[in-house]
């Protein structure tokens, strides 16, 4: 799998409901909740790797967020546009 740059590290601001140390997350339509156990951090204190469980969604872990993943994104140009 690849990375992306973190969006936050260490305090989220409100309301963000990604996986974080203290938040799982659930994987959209595959049933399997994401948690964090570690955080692999390289001499600057940039994440390297995230070493996570997995276990099946049940009622007693369902997480306020699922996300999708994409492992194999496509590449595509956007324009949008709107009145000048």
């Amino acid at each position: 799998m690849s990375r992306a740059k973190p969006i936050c590290h260490g305090q989220c601001e409100k309301g963000f409901r990604r996986l974080t140390k203290d938040q799982p997350v659930g994987l959209k339509y595959i049933g399997i909740v994401l948690s964090v156990v570690k955080e692999v951090t390289d001499a600057t204190g940039f994440v390297q790797e995230l070493i996570v469980r997995a276990s099946p969604l049940t009622e007693q872990n369902k997480p306020k967020a699922f996300v999708h993943w994409v492992s194999r994104p496509a590449t595509a140009e956007v324009r949008l546009y709107d009145r000048l």
